[in-house]
């Protein structure tokens, strides 16, 4: 991916580029007749971290959860800077299953003590999965957002899946 698709303080992809890569892979998904699936990641009171630490240290564990994230995924995963505190997770030809075992390694993974960043933090996962035929990004978006809410809304440091997913 070019630069300008990067998002500068994680190094990871930005909207566009996630959403290009999207388009790419609903495409191939079409094709061989198989799923897509989608991971929203929040981490969980990151306003407290900047208010209580500072931005730089929020800057330490944006760039923290980034590397750890990274590092649990298939290199078939695209890791997006989504907005904010919040990231995307493009999972192709990933059944929900798989999904929301990535999605709970990942959980798992961040809620242990950081290296880089002496904050410790938690993530909720919301997980969505539709057939690529009938996916779009924003429906994609929007289903693994209302499980991500539901995921905060029962307590955080949780996975959730959405009420449609697709059980492939």
């Amino acid at each position: 991916m070019t630069r300008s698709w990067v998002a500068p303080l994680t190094g990871l992809l930005n909207r566009r580029a996630l959403a290009l890569a999207f388009e790419d892979e609903q495409e191939r998904a079409k094709r061989n007749g198989s799923v897509l699936s989608m991971l929203l990641i929040d981490l969980d009171h990151f306003k407290h971290v900047n208010d209580e630490h500072g931005h730089d240290m929020g800057d330490r564990v944006l760039i923290d959860f980034a590397g750890r994230a990274s590092g649990v995924l298939p290199e078939s995963a695209y890791l997006a800077r989504w907005g904010g505190e919040e990231f995307a997770v493009l999972l192709p030809a990933l059944s929900l299953q798989s999904a929301c075992r990535l999605a709970e390694a990942i959980r798992t993974r961040i809620s242990e003590p950081a290296l880089k960043a002496p904050v410790r933090c938690t993530c909720s996962v919301g997980v969505a999965c539709l057939a690529a035929a009938e996916a779009t990004i924003e429906q994609l978006a929007r289903d693994a957002d209302n499980a991500l809410y539901r995921a905060k809304h029962l307590g955080r440091n949780r996975v959730e899946i959405c009420d449609r997913a697709f059980a492939a």
